[in-house]
């Protein structure tokens, strides 16, 4: 900034010249190189006030130009011009106190002098003044004065202040942070070729920031920074050459330019030039050189070259190996928080390497790593707490840190947090967590968790059992050399699980595996060897293999090693030997070496004969389940040999054989186990004793093993199996397996449905005298099902079975008695029928005959019998006596009228999906009938009911719909109710869905479809729609004008008394002339409807009274309507009695009554009224027109109107 600020100072110098002669004289000698003359042809002008010669000898005497160079005499000058508010001068004398050059620094008198520069617009004054208040020099550090002092300069054009600030806009010091004009003010300065700009302007770029993110460009300010030799600016720009970013990828370029970058001690740059020694990428690998930049980088305090630098010398590469400085140098890259650094010094403590083992130490390290997200460090602290290494052993801690590393994908920390699911340490045992975790790792080629996967896969742990997929996970862990996993691939190529079987295959599994020492896999290879499969047999070599798994202790091997011995194959028979190798296996409980060495002992070979030695030896085995020890252990109870004799004992132990051979002990064994008869019941061992016999053909065991599956106990449900074994039983004339084949063959379970099979097998049961195939078979000849359909043949088969006291057909009976099917109608016997099957709690039956008492049939007619009867079966869930019983006690019928306990009754029956029960507590919902009102309630209710077509509830839903209550408004949703009402013939659904065309509400006005809709509701009598179907035709809309036809619809609803419609009639009686005019028909239909309160119908009765027409003319009958008519609120009638009690007709004169009723009138919209008022206001005085407005104000519709008032009329005073 101070060679910038002096060649401006030249500037003025050189450009600020007066027009004076002699000035011009100075100025040429200037020019000229006389700087003698120069200074004395401005000294006389200095001299006599000329501030330009003052501030141009000033500069001479800074510069030593024609004179002795004296600051203090440049500055006496400097003063002199700057006093007279030269702008240049003023800006050098601020510039000379902020140095102290030629005066005493003194930054407050220099804030001063550059205050008035700037202010004349001296730009460098300007910039200086944004710098002093940007670093608070001399003043109080102010951002916003800054930012207006750069501002000034940098809008003239002066490329630093543009620089500054676009640095303040980017940080938002002084100004609020706005980086698109950051970006603007940096494309300023930049593009006048400010370094620092380019640098800035190359980052915003980069990172996208105030502008769009364009790599290219950023590439092209770096590099003109660069070009300028900034340091930053050739890092960045040779990251952007070793990635490719903006630049074609040129990893040679991108080292030259960390080079270059590095020489002026950029750090990135050094540590950049390390890792491209030390890898070898765009240059030659060089690890001396690698270490040479790592090392200068690290003295700088660089935490990523102090660890590199650590690893260089834990490795010896570029360096001779030092452990110990490899630690000096993690040391000072771990105690910057650097991640890696601290993992590895964690490991050097941990092993001991280049320091004295402190496991402590370790941890501590670790801990830093882990705690900043270091995967491997949580995975080492995991694996500390996991084992207690340094710290106190704390699954739970330990789950914490695996689970921290796991989710970053580390596989050890997957594989070992999968474990700990597994095992149940520090967290619940799940095997589906487990699962999760290990698949998590093993896709990442953790091997232990490959074969931990395949397990949970075979055996179906945490996942559905899959032999493929297990096999797959053996395969990828066998790969890689697991001896476990090796020979689990071979057991599944054995038998062919997961994949094709292929023993020799299985075979060079169990070699790899065998030659690893895995004692399975040695015993496995000898039974190949020993039978020839997958390898050429060859005892001598299973008896080698047998051995080999032997002496590891593996029990199976021992077993059949002796049992070389014991025959002599592969090795000399040697019972001894044999014995030997047998006690050794038996010893860990292997049960055919226990039962082997009984055997020996019962027989003398290679021991004593000893029969208490054979007994104890068959009993361990025996109680492993051998199935021959048991047998021989039972035979020693029964002969006492060995032990004492014991039958019983004997006994239980043949039970246990029975299960090998002998069909009616088994068959009886599953009773005893369905039933935890003698043993403690278990539906699953009941399944497999009856499969025993039943395999045998007992036909007994089949039928109970076909209603195991049948019904999925102790078997999954299975009703093909079911069936297999009911045909075989039924074939051989069990008639329970006969009668659930038949119902098999109705159901369709586990055959094709048939009714015709159905109904044989069910009377090959039925003739054996079994009751429910009876009574299915009278069902199917009911409905025709498998067989003609024949009533008289049902009632006989129902007659058979309910002799025998069967509900069902006793209630079936009863139905066929009340209805005369098959039977003569007879309700008395239907009642004694329903009575016998209702007694023996048969719900329906009860319902029934609750239903005979409430009706009077067959029984003398009694609704607390009936509720009595409704009783017990709604208490059993039927939802018909659940539904009547709540009628009962919503109408107090045969109960005391309880609306509480009707809902509750009916909501049971509603929730059993009765639709009349749905929808009455719908009903009693909309109207609070026991309970509090709820429309939404009762919409859901009419919605359930509706759902199941019944057509009441549709209308009420529509009604709801329409309406919004207890939901938004939707006439569409309305519609589309309404319609499936009016469709069932619903004569409201039908006059809504009419009245929704005429208004267009949810769809299109349509007056003929709406004619055509309240024409059906008006045929089934409905009264709204045959008012509404006479004013369409009295008017023609949707119909062709009619009206005598409109006359007709009419009185259909005013001889049901509607008062609609009786005034309509009245009406047209009246008026005439398409029907004989009739007013005395008239008067008649008008005082009907009148007496209902119809308004219109009032007033129109008034007049006829006034007028004498149909009835003698009387004014006082004719106010008396009137009155009733404006008491509703009736404009009209308002109007017209306000003129009686004007004139006094038919009532007593009265203005003050007369005012109010106009009043009334004008604003119930009569247009008449307001001019009348006018007229009669003027009638009344202050007092009564005040209590004239308080009635008008006060009074409400369908209240009366007074018929006298406090004040007197004027007109009478």
């Amino acid at each position: 900034m101070k060679q910038k600020f002096c060649l401006l100072a030249v500037l003025v110098l050189l450009f600020s010249f007066s027009s004076n002669a002699d000035f011009n004289k100075g100025a040429d000698a200037y020019s000229a190189g006389d700087f003698a003359t120069a200074v004395k042809e401005w000294q006389l002008l200095a001299e006599q006030g000329n501030r330009t010669a003052q501030y141009n000898l000033g500069a001479m005497y800074a510069k030593g130009q024609g004179v002795v160079q004296d600051d203090q005499v440049a500055v006496s000058w400097y003063r002199k011009a700057a006093e007279q508010g030269l702008a240049g001068a003023q800006a050098t004398l601020a510039w000379k106190y902020s140095t102290g050059r030629g005066v005493a620094q003194n930054i407050q008198e220099a804030v001063a002098w550059y205050l008035k520069a700037a202010e004349q617009g001296h730009i460098i004054a300007q910039y200086s003044l944004g710098v002093i208040y940007a670093t608070g020099r001399g003043v109080l550090q102010d951002d916003q004065a800054a930012v207006a002092w750069y501002r000034k300069a940098a809008e003239q054009g002066y490329v630093d202040a543009q620089y500054q600030l676009g640095m303040k806009y980017a940080a938002g010091f002084g100004v609020a942070q706005d980086e698109q004009l950051a970006v603007t003010w940096f494309h300023k300065a930049a593009e006048r070729g400010n370094v620092a700009a380019q640098f800035n302007l190359g980052v915003m770029y980069a990172t996208g920031r105030g502008i769009a993110q364009d790599n290219q460009v950023a590439a092209v300010w770096y590099q003109k920074a660069a070009e300028q030799g900034h340091a930053a600016a050739q890092y960045y720009l040779g990251v952007m050459y070793a990635s490719g970013q903006g630049v074609t990828r040129d990893e040679y370029a991108a080292g030259v330019l960390y080079h270059k970058a590095a020489g002026q001690g950029h750090i990135l740059a050094q540590a950049s030039l390390g890792w491209i020694f030390s890898t070898g990428r765009g240059v030659k690998q060089d690890d001396q050189t690698a270490v040479h930049w790592y090392r200068k980088a690290a003295e700088q305090g660089n935490a990523i070259s102090q660890y590199s630098l650590g690893l260089m010398y834990a490795s010896g590469r570029g360096v001779t190996q030092d452990e110990q400085a490899a630690v000096v140098w993690y040391h000072k890259a771990a105690e910057q928080g650097y991640t890696a650094a601290q993992y590895q010094l964690g490991g050097m403590y941990a092993k001991g390497q280049g320091v004295e083992q402190d496991e402590q130490a370790a941890v501590a390290w670790y801990h830093k790593a882990a705690e900043q997200g270091k995967v491997a460090a949580q995975t080492a602290l995991g694996l500390i707490y996991a084992t207690g290494r340094g710290v106190v052993k704390d699954y739970k801690t330990a789950e914490a840190w695996y689970r921290k590393a796991a989710e970053q994908g580390n596989a050890n920390a997957q594989y070992n947090l999968g474990w700990m699911y597994a095992s149940g340490h520090g967290v619940a045992q799940n095997e589906q967590s487990a699962v999760v975790w290990y698949q998590k790792a093993a896709e990442q080629g953790n091997v232990s968790a490959q074969y931990q996967l395949g397990l949970r896969y075979y055996n179906g742990r945490g996942v559905v059992q899959d032999d493929q997929i297990a096999a797959v996970w053996f395969h990828k862990a066998a790969e890689q050399g697991d001896a476990a996993a090796q020979f689990n691939l071979g057991f599944m190529y054995t038998k062919g699980r997961g994949v094709e079987q292929d023993d020799k295959t299985a075979a060079a599994w169990y070699h790899k595996a065998a030659a690893q020492g895995h004692a399975e896999a040695q015993s496995t290879l000898g039974l190949l060897y020993a039978n020839g499969v997958g390898v050429e047999r060859d005892e001598q070599a299973a008896a080698a293999w047998y051995r080999l798994a032997a002496e590891q202790g593996y029990a199976a091997a021992q077993t059949y090693l002796g049992e070389m011995y014991a025959n002599g194959r592969g090795v000399a028979k040697d019972y001894k030997k044999a014995e030997a190798w047998y006690r050794k296996a038996a010893e860990q409980g292997n049960v055919s070496a226990q039962y082997q060495l009984g055997l020996m002992y019962y027989n003398g070979q290679g021991v004593v004969q000893d029969d208490q030695f054979a007994a104890a030896w068959f009993h361990k085995a025996a109680e492993q389940g051998d199935a021959a020890a048991q047998f021989n252990l039972g035979f020693m109870y029964t002969k006492g040999r060995g032990v004492e004799q014991d039958d019983k004992t004997a006994a239980a132990w043949y039970h246990k054989v029975a299960a090998q051979g002998h069909a009616a002990a088994q068959s009886t064994l599953g009773l005893l186990y369905a039933n935890g008869m003698g043993v403690e019941r278990d539906e699953q061992a009941a399944a497999a004793w009856y499969r025993l016999a039943a395999e045998q053909g007992y036909a007994a065991a089949q039928t109970y093993l076909g209603e195991m599956y049948a019904n999925g106990r102790g078997v999954a449900k299975d009703y093909k199996k079911a069936e297999a074994w009911y045909r075989k039983a039924a074939e051989q004339g069990n008639v329970s397996a006969q009668y659930q084949l038949g119902l098999m063959y109705y159901n369709g379970q586990g055959v094709v449905q048939d009714d015709q099979f159905a109904a044989a097998w069910f009377h090959k049961a039925a003739e054996q005298g079994d009751a429910a195939a009876q009574f299915n078979l009278g069902f199917m000849y009911t409905k025709g099902r498998g067989v003609e359909q024949d009533d008289k043949t049902a009632a006989a088969w129902y007659h058979k079975v309910a002799a025998q006291g069967h509900a069902a057909a006793q209630s079936t009976l009863g139905l066929l008695y009340a209805n005369g099917m098959g039977v003569e109608r007879d309700e008395q016997a239907a009642a004694a029928w329903y009575r016998l099957a209702a007694e023996q709690g048969y719900a329906a039956a009860q319902t029934y005959l609750g239903e005979m008492y409430a009706n009077g049939r067959g029984v003398a007619k009694d609704e607390q019998t009936a509720a009595a009867w409704y009783s017990k079966a709604a208490k059993q869930g039927d939802s018909k006596a659940q539904y009547n019983l709540g009628v009962l006690y919503a109408n107090g019928r045969g109960v005391k009228q309880d609306d509480k306990v009707a809902m509750a009754w009916h909501r049971k029956a509603a929730e059993q999906g009765d639709f009349l029960a749905q929808f009455n507590l719908g009903v009693m919902y909309a109207n609070g009938r026991g309970v509090e009102q709820n429309e939404q309630a009762a919409a859901v209710w009419y919605g359930k009911a509706a759902e199941q077509g019944y057509s009441a509830a549709q209308t009420n839903l529509g009604r709801l719909y329409a309406n919004g209550v207890g939901m938004a408004r939707d006439y569409q949703a309305a519609l589309a109710w309404y319609r499936k009402a009016a469709e069932h013939d619903d004569a409201l659904a039908q006059f809504n869905l009419g009245w929704m065309y005429v208004n267009g509400l949810g769809i299109a006005k349509n007056d003929n479809t709406a004619a055509a809709w309240f024409r059906k509701a008006a045929e089934q009598g409905y009264i709204a729609a045959q008012v509404n179907l006479g004013l369409m035709y009295d008017s023609g809309r949707g119909v062709a004008k009619d009206y005598k036809a409109a006359e007709v619809w009419y009185r259909k609803a005013a001889e049901q008394g509607s008062a609609s419609a009786q005034f309509q009639l009245g009406r047209m009686y009246s008026d005439g002339p398409d029907i004989a005019r009739d007013y005395q028909a008239a008067v008649g239909w008008y005082l009907k409807a009148s007496e209902q309160g119809h308004a219109t119908a009032q007033t129109y009765l008034g007049l006829m009274y006034t007028n004498g027409r149909g009835v003698a003319k009387n004014n006082e009958t004719a106010a008396i309507w009137y009155r009733k008519a404006a008491e509703q609120g009736t404009a009209i009638a308002q109007y017209i009695l306000s003129s009686k009690y004007a004139e006094g007709q038919g009532v007593e004169k009265n203005d003050v009554i007369a005012y109010v009723l106009i009043s009334l009138a004008a604003a119930g919209g009569n247009k008449n009224a307001t001019e009348v008022r006018e007229t009669l206001q003027q009638k009344l005085n202050s007092e009564q027109l005040e209590e004239a407005l308080y009635i008008v104000r006060t009074w409400k519709p369908g209240s009366p109107i007074p018929l006298s008032t406090k004040s007197v009329a004027v007109s009478e005073l």
